[in-house]
């Protein structure tokens, strides 16, 4: 019987190899997972309304927007004030 691969973004790795490169980052990525389109891949909000809703700044968000696709997790597509991120498994 053939074992199934592991996708490094599963979560063992996750939380297993990627927290230590990624840090709080990583918990706004989990964040965006619970909230992502199936068919689209994609979440689709306002930077201004994720802000409040996890109680960090706006600009702070697009800090770790810019982390995560830098690292791979997602592409981001966001544009006046819309966020449009990509989830990338």
């Amino acid at each position: 019987m053939e074992q199934a691969k592991i996708s490094p973004r599963t979560w063992p790795g996750l939380f297993l190899k990627d927290f230590e490169q990624t840090g709080p980052a990583l918990w706004f990525f989990l964040y965006l997972l619970t909230r992502v389109n199936p068919r689209t891949g994609c979440v689709r909000t306002r930077f201004r309304r994720v802000a409040e809703e996890i109680g960090v700044s706006a600009v702070k968000l697009r800090g770790w927007v810019e982390q995560l696709e830098q690292e791979g997790y997602l592409r981001d597509e966001s544009w006046d004030g819309k966020m449009v991120v990509r989830v990338e498994l």
